[in-house]
């Protein structure tokens, strides 16, 4: 494996500001990889198991890995759907293409209000 292709690994942290409002901080590392794509059996078993857009497997060293659900590759952004525990230290992150991973205050869901019972 060359590693010569470059993703971003972003960590995702929201905090609460007030009762209803919240924030979004995001922090993206630079990682070296080597990009495949998912094959056809892993396509169709994602698809039996609901997901819908599986897009590329990410292979890098297994201790640059800090439990990131998101990466980004050629300005693309891409969720994480399964890990794997390659040989050699190195690790396979099974990603799918998806909306919402730019997250602001607006997709976090709200607290909810407590009702006195009427409706």
């Amino acid at each position: 494996m060359d590693r010569s292709s470059v993703i971003f690994l972003v960590k995702q942290e929201r905090t609460q500001k007030t009762d209803y409002t919240w924030t979004t901080v995001e922090k993206k590392r630079e990682i070296f990889c080597d990009v495949r794509s998912i094959t056809q059996t892993e396509w169709f078993e994602a698809g039996r198991n609901g997901i819908d857009h599986p897009a590329y497997i990410f292979i890098m060293n297994r201790n640059e890995y800090e439990d990131e659900q998101v990466v980004e590759y050629n300005g693309q952004r891409y969720g994480v759907f399964r890990i794997y525990m390659g040989k050699n230290e190195s690790l396979e992150l099974h990603c799918e293409a998806k909306g919402g991973l730019w997250l602001n205050a607006e997709e976090w869901e709200q607290p909810e209000e407590e009702s006195d019972g009427e409706v």
